[in-house]
């Protein structure tokens, strides 16, 4: 199988998986007075149980880090081959006024919008309708701050998509910092955030390097939130070769109160779905 067909695959298999994880972690919490109690969003196909059963050991071990960390709360999603999902919660959702998080209740995705965005990106790819190696300048030459962008007229899609552009991080700019900082709730516009990284020096030469910055997905491929969401942390991760996606999304921005890495959690996710699936599969 030849290189683009493989990857046609792998974006089949991924991009329903990775829009089925919107419905238990994405965008705010919007939360009612509730129980934990697992979502049924997804009827299970068959009688055989697998889903409860795995959405009660995916709680115990939930419950048991949430008892060993200092977390508010956290909810987990889960994605399978078959297409069926599942979602856990734990903690709370309203610290002062103590509700509980259910696994029905939005929260805020973090930067893993970017990678909804790179999905639908290469499925427009696949369709025609984009070239990863047209230059930006095609779409924002004419406008009065493109030549003030670091490395303007040589940036394509596809570095501002692998972070291969050049352009500095504005997130880590301190008076966008202090901005945030001023006012937490504001709603940026995407020039806003760009204006940050303005006459800045670039990074490096366009597409000879690479350095992770949320500035490439704040215009031109998306209108994202500036990778900055005080209160939150987020994972999310698809595994290919057993097409399952998991994603873990926490309300605190606090990594020790978390106890360990938010990969792990999804380390530790995957080894109980894997095995769940496994003993059904023996049984």
């Amino acid at each position: 199988m030849r290189e683009h067909e493989k990857r046609s695959v792998i974006m089949k298999k991924m991009l329903p998986l990775i829009l089925l994880l919107l419905a238990p972690v994405l965008l705010v919490a919007d939360s009612t007075s509730a129980p934990n109690s697992s979502s049924t969003r997804n009827k299970d196909r068959g009688n055989d149980g697998e889903m409860p059963a795995l959405r009660a050991a995916l709680q115990v071990k939930l419950t048991a880090l949430h008892a060993a960390g200092s977390f508010p709360g956290a909810t987990l999603g889960f994605v399978l081959p078959d297409g069926r999902s599942g979602s856990v919660s734990v903690g709370l959702a309203d610290v002062d006024n103590k509700i509980a998080l259910r696994p029905t209740d939005r929260m805020l995705a973090g930067s893993i919008g970017k990678t909804y965005v790179a999905a639908v990106m290469l499925q427009l790819v696949q369709e025609g309708k984009v070239n990863l190696d047209a230059k930006i300048e095609r779409w924002f030459g004419s406008d009065a701050w493109f030549p003030r962008l670091p490395n303007a007229k040589d940036i394509t899609l596809r570095m501002l998509m692998n972070h291969s552009s050049g352009i500095p991080e504005h997130v880590l700019n301190k008076d966008f910092i202090a901005a945030m900082r001023k006012d937490p709730d504001r709603v940026w516009k995407p020039d806003e955030l760009i204006a940050y990284i303005m006459d800045a020096k670039p990074l490096f030469a366009a597409g000879q390097g690479w350095s992770y910055a949320d500035t490439n997905y704040e215009w031109g491929v998306s209108y994202g939130h500036g990778g900055w969401f005080p209160g939150y942390r987020s994972e999310m991760e698809y595994f290919p070769q057993r097409s399952i996606a998991v994603a873990v999304q926490f309300n605190t921005d606090a990594g020790r109160a978390l106890k360990q890495g938010t990969r792990a959690y999804i380390a530790d996710a995957m080894r109980i779905i894997i095995g769940e699936l496994e003993k059904k599969r023996a049984a």
